[in-house]
């Protein structure tokens, strides 16, 4: 067991007031470990410069350039995640374009303390399934993670990629769903 229940938050659907206030609050607590997991939707603009986590009370506004009122962009998340006094960040994302936040991470200055895990590559949205099951990438996570082992992030994030491979997973365009990982 990595964390006591007093150390866990758990956000379901909120709006983006509560979960940048949770956010805020996780970081500034954290000593030793700090595990950020958002499982929801994601988006990109039309030009793909950014990733936003959509939040409940989220929208699309249509014009020259897409905004999403209601989502956090996740250089800002990153941002606030860089103030905690954490000795290891870990973020894991389940949401379609997960993988567009690795360039994001590129040209985080604080990376070696951040270690990403995303559900898809970039640009590919995911189906998530039965709405009463994990999605297929967390099921398989679980999978893998409730065993008595260590868990490595590295080996975690390559036995990711080969339990989604053999199960035949696919994006909405069809091809092969491939999660992703960077660390430092």
């Amino acid at each position: 067991r990595v964390f006591g229940e007093h150390e866990i938050t758990v956000s379901r659907s909120p709006s983006l007031d509560d979960f940048s206030r949770a956010l805020r609050t996780a970081a500034g607590e954290a000593e030793g470990l700090l595990l950020l997991y958002f499982a929801g939707h994601g988006a990109i603009p039309s030009a793909g410069d950014e990733l936003f986590l959509q939040m409940r009370n989220a929208s699309v506004v249509a014009g020259g350039h897409a905004v999403f009122p209601g989502a956090e962009m996740f250089t800002t998340v990153l941002t606030v995640l860089a103030t905690s006094p954490a000795r290891r960040i870990v973020v894991i994302l389940d949401c379609c374009f997960a993988g567009n936040a690795a360039w994001l991470w590129e040209t985080f200055r604080d990376k070696r303390r951040v270690l990403l895990l995303m559900s898809v590559q970039a640009n590919h949205r995911t189906d998530a399934g039965d709405p009463r099951t994990p999605t297929p990438f967390t099921e398989e996570l679980l999978r893998l993670l409730d065993t008595d082992e260590e868990a490595w992030f590295q080996d975690l994030a390559d036995r990711q990629r080969e339990r989604m491979a053999a199960a035949g997973h696919r994006t909405v365009r069809g091809e092969p769903w491939e999660p992703q990982s960077r660390t430092e």
